[in-house]
C-alpha cells in the first residue's frame, strides 16, 4: 500500500522504504530459485533470470538502459485512421 501514493511528498519516504523492501524480497526469492532448481530447468530459464537480475540492479533505472528493447523488426503493425482500421 505504501507504493500507491508514492508521488505525495509526505509519503515518498515510506514508499521508497517499501520499494527497497520489495526489491530485497524479490532478490532473495530469485537467488533461492536459482539455487534450488534442477540444472536442466535452470539452463532453460537462464534468460529470464538475467532479466530479473537486471531489473533488480540498483542503477538499471538511472543509467538510461532500456530493460525491454523494442522488437519492431519483423512485426506487422495495423494501420489506423482515427479509430477504424485501414
Amino acid at each position: 500500500m505504501a507504493q500507491r501514493w508514492r508521488k505525495d511528498p509526505g509519503k515518498r519516504k515510506a514508499a521508497h522504504r517499501a520499494l527497497r523492501k520489495m526489491k530485497v524480497i524479490a532478490g532473495r526469492l530469485i537467488r533461492e530459485l536459482e539455487r534450488k532448481l534442477p540444472d536442466p530447468i535452470r539452463r532453460e530459464q537462464r534468460g529470464n533470470f538475467a532479466l530479473y537480475r537486471r531489473v533488480l540492479k540498483p542503477t538499471a533505472r538511472r543509467s538510461g538502459q532500456n530493460l525491454f528493447p523494442a522488437r519492431t523488426a519483423g512485426l506487422l503493425h495495423e494501420q489506423r485512421q482515427g479509430t477504424q482500421k485501414v
